[in-house]
């Protein structure tokens, strides 16, 4: 799911227009037997399944004799998921830190994109990589659709352009790579969530590719990347699914305290946040719809700090654990809306993101509030100074 911008948060207002436009027939739901449904069971009975995967993961690390086991969680961010390609790339030509062989990969969005030329870990991926980060544009990901019929039906774009670009990125031969490596106790897992449950749902793509089921697997992958209202919803046996951000921008949580609690080894967890961290000062227009995109703007970004902290919390109570962070930096000019894929802005901030995976220049802690304000703030600053712009009252 897409962070922080003012285009990206149209989605409140256009949630707005199509609630008004809509008044579509129920259509049948194929899991009547509980009237209400409580997410938080749902996440109970998940929980279960993500320890006995991270209980798997640490046994095997064990019985390799590993010294460490390294854990990657990609978020989302539509097209600044360049940031992550080109760290990813960047990474394996870093001295300073060599990009590891991850025992455990997870995604969002954007991120699930990218967690599987991750896990693979193949130099043979990186070109691929980085041709789908730098030099795709809108009409390779979506179709815009005619706005006064788009309101009565699902979704305000079409999604067969990305279905196909996952179609030709995920072969069966990448399914074959993803299960042999699977074999070796390694996992690849990617969220999305339930809406007609309302959950999170955690996907093992390892267990799926084990089995042969490519067209699940890239059923999983576009649901991941879907964003709600934008584009429309992946049936998957019977029920909705979407973006995994709505409920969770780092799929991390469970897998961070499950692998601090059974690793035997030191636990390294790398978090990629293809976005910047904090929200930027701005004049906000007095009317609704603004109103309602930044007060959606402002709560996504809490989510997302809120995720850092609490994992970083995690890392830190356990003394072998270590926790490291990047984000795009203040001082990148990114797009105004990361739902436009734009080549020349897209291969900028890849070129930025392997210059940071080949230094290998990591944060070692969750932000603080007051440290995203001052980052913001001094940035702000320095624009001003730079455009001659006086600093607007009221800040």
């Amino acid at each position: 799911m897409r962070r922080g911008g003012p285009s990206s948060l149209r989605l409140g207002w256009f949630l707005a227009a199509a609630a008004i436009g809509g008044g579509c027939a129920d259509r049948e739901y194929k899991n009547r037997e509980h009237p209400w449904c409580s997410p938080w069971e749902e996440e109970e009975e998940e929980n279960r399944k993500i320890e006995s995967v991270c209980r798997t993961i640490c046994e095997e690390s064990a019985s390799r004799g590993a010294k460490e086991v390294n854990v990657l969680v990609l978020s989302g961010g539509g097209a600044n998921g360049a940031w992550g390609a080109g760290i990813l790339n960047g990474w394996r030509e870093s001295a300073s830190r060599p990009r590891p062989d991850f025992d455990l990969v997870t995604g969002v969005s954007t991120g699930a994109l990218l967690a599987t030329y991750a896990f693979l870990n193949d130099p043979e991926y990186d070109g691929r990589l980085r041709k789908v980060y730098t030099k795709v544009e809108n009409r390779d990901i979506f179709r815009k659709r005619f706005l006064p019929v788009a309101l009565f039906q699902d979704a305000l774009e079409a999604s067969e352009p990305l279905e196909k670009l996952i179609a030709r990125e995920i072969t069966e031969e990448v399914l074959r790579r993803v299960a042999a490596k699977g074999a070796t106790g390694r996992r690849l897992l990617v969220g999305t969530v339930n809406v007609d449950k309302g959950c999170f749902v955690p996907w093992d793509l390892t267990e799926i590719a084990k089995e042969g089921k490519l067209a699940l697997y890239r059923k999983v992958l576009l649901a991941s990347a879907s964003v709600p209202v934008f584009w429309p919803p992946v049936m998957i046996r019977g029920q909705m699914h979407f973006d995994g951000g709505l409920r969770e921008q780092l799929f991390s949580r469970w897998t961070a305290r499950s692998l601090a609690a059974c690793a035997r080894s030191r636990l390294n967890l790398y978090v990629i946040v293809n976005d910047k961290l904090g929200v930027r000062s701005t004049g906000v227009d007095p009317n609704i719809k603004d109103i309602a995109l930044r007060t959606i703007e402002i709560l996504v970004d809490e989510v997302q700090v809120g995720n850092l902290r609490r994992v970083a919390s995690i890392v830190e109570a356990n003394k072998d654990a270590h926790f490291f962070l990047s984000s795009i930096p203040w001082n990148h000019r990114l797009s105004s809306d990361s739902h436009e894929f734009e080549p020349k802005k897209m291969g900028r901030l890849y070129e930025e993101g392997f210059a940071f995976g080949k230094s290998g220049g990591w944060r070692e802690k969750a932000p603080e509030q007051e440290e995203l304000r001052a980052a913001e703030a001094d940035h702000f600053e320095k624009d001003l100074s730079a455009t001659g712009e006086e600093e607007p009252e009221g800040r």
